[in-house]
């Protein structure tokens, strides 16, 4: 409805073309991680060191490009959030939805999906 409404169309065009930048970026990571993962990495030990070391210096980058949208995106649920709870101001927010923002908070932390990453591998090989 928001495309196609002459009033909101501009910026929902504009909207779905981040969108779209945010997904092509994401799915070229990960293609090129898929590819280059096998050339300096067997199983959890590093093949080649060097290569490995500017890998993940690339890859450092990446995260803190895609940390600034990450926090804009977290900063759109919280005020929408907000806006919704703003009716229900005589009560709290209801339980499962606070269970349901700090178990997404606590579960995309980058050092708790690398240690789930090592356990899962772990339990492969």
């Amino acid at each position: 409805f928001l495309c196609s409404w002459k009033e909101s169309h501009t910026v929902m065009a504009a909207i779905l073309g981040h969108i779209i930048g945010w997904v092509l970026a994401i799915a070229i990571k990960i293609l090129f991680l898929c590819l280059i993962r096998n050339l300096y990495m067997m199983a959890l030990y590093r093949d080649r060191a060097g290569a490995s070391n500017i890998i993940n210096l690339v890859l450092e980058c990446w995260h803190i490009v895609l940390a600034a949208g990450y926090m804009c995106i977290q900063a759109v649920c919280l005020f929408t959030t907000t806006t919704i709870a703003m009716g229900h101001a005589d009560t709290a927010l209801p339980r499962a939805f606070r269970k349901d923002l700090l178990m997404n908070e606590a579960h995309r932390h980058p050092f708790i999906q690398r240690l789930g990453v090592l356990y899962l591998m772990k339990l492969k090989h």
